[in-house]
């Protein structure tokens, strides 16, 4: 049994270091670069907060205005709750109870099914019309 020569692996040549202060990279003393990193991680921290109350305030507004169109509808109107009309009440309600959700978890599925949600009672409330 005759075994084979290892094969001898080279390394690929190193590129010479810079010998004009000009050609090396730029770096920044190590706290400069953290006070950047951070003021952009408090940056973000903003964005987030941002984005999550506009967020907030877009899905509450249509929660809000899930019931409204209903009730001017049957108050100043005078449109009758029709047979057909309960049902979808009814079947807006049952979904609103059998919404399970985390909160004190903070997920993003949880916001999610609660999206979900209101856009199904949307559609619903706009069925009734």
């Amino acid at each position: 049994m005759s075994r084979s020569s290892p094969v001898s692996k080279k390394k690929a040549p190193r590129a010479p270091a810079p010998t004009d202060a000009a050609d090396a990279p730029r770096r920044r003393p190590p706290i400069d670069i953290l006070k950047t990193l951070d003021t952009e991680i408090h940056h973000l921290r903003s964005l987030f907060q941002e984005t999550l109350e506009a967020f907030a305030i877009a899905q509450e507004g249509e929660i809000a205005q899930l019931v409204q169109p209903i009730q001017e509808a049957v108050k100043e109107r005078g449109v009758k709750i029709t047979r057909r009309r309960q049902q979808l009440l009814q079947e807006m309600i049952d979904r609103i109870r059998d919404l399970q959700v985390r909160p004190q978890k903070g997920r993003r599925k949880d916001l999610k099914k609660i999206e979900s949600l209101v856009r199904q009672l949307v559609e619903l409330a706009e069925k009734w019309q």
